[in-house]
């Protein structure tokens, strides 16, 4: 354990909880339950969701090359959310709305991830 303030048992279940979190999103999004124009905001709350587990399986110690290699894996993801000539808009929007704090705990934490 990295973090000595929350148990072991409340980053399984937040990891648990948010992956069926992801497995539901993805769902509506490949049966076309989402409308057209919610498909980005939400391809992008997948990617944050996706994020947000890495960072709680830090927290709970997991190995950092495991962490390491499942960045990569949505680093691509992250890429199409982001970059995207549909999303351009919908980021700035996102970027005016974000606070400091969370985008930097977000940047320690991938710099952290990818350093080693």
């Amino acid at each position: 354990m990295r973090d000595y303030i929350k148990s072991e048992q409340y980053f399984d279940e937040f990891i648990a909880e948010d992956t069926a979190r992801i497995l539901k999103l993805t769902q509506k999004v490949n049966g076309g339950e989402v409308r057209q124009e919610r498909i980005v905001p939400v391809k992008k709350g997948i990617f944050r969701i996706k994020l947000g587990i890495i960072i709680a399986r830090y927290s709970r110690g997991d190995d950092i090359a495991c962490l390491r290699s499942d960045f990569v894996e949505i680093y691509e993801e992250w890429i199409m959310s982001f970059f995207s000539p549909d999303a351009y808009n919908e980021n700035l929007k996102m970027a005016e709305s974000c606070t400091n704090v969370m985008v930097l705990n977000r940047y320690s934490c991938m710099k952290i991830i990818l350093s080693i």
